[in-house]
């Protein structure tokens, strides 16, 4: 599909992007991708909000162009007399639509018609049976897999309903490979992860970010936490626990809108050649001459760098109160900007 569409580019735009919507939807279609992942992927697609109601599923909800999920309370018939849209098959009696104001763009047409079909194959999935493992745990982390689905798929696996899990979150590896016991590619906020169920001890691999504990058959926090930790992993740090993340916790649900400030001043920094040390430097230490040894420079030159990132943020980052603030900055730039994709 990827030479085709490469090939296709050459020749005629429309039809290289026409390709590309049924590559995208069929490659969720075929991971088995939960509702979720299905509208958010639309979404950021499309470059603006997307959303989906089954009345009969009582599953009614939007994704925003930030990848953020919103309940939603309208019916389908307001809905389809505000937004482009598409019924679902299948005699599912709902609908999905692209939050698009003006005239289409080129291809929501088609967005919308490969949406439905994708979202009317996972409601089959909802109803039918559990294929595989990878399937159950899908369905485990699925907040609209109804609790019988759920408490079937904790069979299928072995795993008592009411027992204590977590979820622990890494980079998907290779398109195509085979998957660990209990193990499931999920689509996230941040790009598809490799999502484990794990019972007693967790032993992570190299990079991994572990959920909080939760019952089998509630286990989609855990996944939002395994979720944050694995997007503020790093090469010195590359295996972090939602439980340890205290107050960090709250920056992973903030709006926004509210952190694009923060995130624009901080990637700014990171441009520049001696920004990622140095940021981690004033972070992580106690002291100017504490950072200038972490970087191998002296302690003169860390001080007109602590000036330079002192007036792009708009506070000293040598205080006390800095260093916890600029820590801070960087774990929401990280929660914002991280994502992971399939590779090859």
């Amino acid at each position: 599909m990827r030479e085709l569409v490469e090939h296709v580019a050459g020749l005629d735009a429309v039809a290289s992007e026409s390709l590309k919507v049924v590559g995208l939807f069929d490659a969720l279609v075929e991971a088995r991708a939960g509702l979720e992942g299905i509208v958010r992927a639309a979404a950021g697609f499309a470059a603006v909000p997307a959303g989906l109601v089954a009345p009969e599923r009582r599953i009614a909800f939007r994704v925003d162009a930030a990848g953020a999920r919103q309940p939603v309370a309208a019916a389908p018939g307001e809905l389809a007399a505000r937004w482009p849209n598409h019924p679902i098959p299948g005699g599912y009696a709902g609908l999905v639509w692209l939050e698009r104001h003006g005239a289409p763009a080129t291809g929501d047409h088609l967005v919308l018609e490969r949406l439905a079909i994708a979202v009317g194959s996972s409601l089959d999935r909802l109803t039918g049976g559990l294929p595989d493992p990878a399937a159950a745990v899908a369905a485990l982390l699925d907040p609209d897999a109804p609790a019988a689905r759920r408490e079937q798929a904790a069979r299928l696996l072995g795993l008592p309903p009411a027992a204590p899990a977590r979820v622990v979150a890494t980079p998907p590896g290779r398109r195509g490979a085979p998957l660990p016991a209990r193990t499931a590619i999920v689509h996230t906020p941040a790009g598809p992860v490799r999502a484990t169920v794990v019972t007693g001890t967790v032993e992570a691999p190299a990079r991994a970010g572990i959920g909080p504990a939760e019952p089998v058959t509630a286990l989609h926090p855990s996944l939002d936490g395994a979720v944050a930790a694995l997007r503020l992993t790093t090469a010195r740090t590359p295996v972090l626990r939602a439980d340890d993340l205290g107050l960090l916790a709250a920056v992973t649900v903030a709006p926004v809108a509210h952190l694009r400030a923060v995130v624009a001043a901080i990637g700014g920094l990171l441009d520049q050649p001696w920004g990622p040390d140095t940021l981690h430097a004033l972070a992580t230490t106690d002291s100017v001459r504490a950072a200038a040894a972490v970087c191998g420079v002296h302690h003169s030159t860390m001080q007109s760098r602590c000036e330079q990132v002192g007036a792009r943020l708009g506070y000293d980052p040598r205080t006390p109160a800095g260093r916890v603030r600029l820590a801070l900055d960087l774990a929401a730039h990280r929660l914002t900007t991280v994502r992971f994709s399939l590779e090859g």
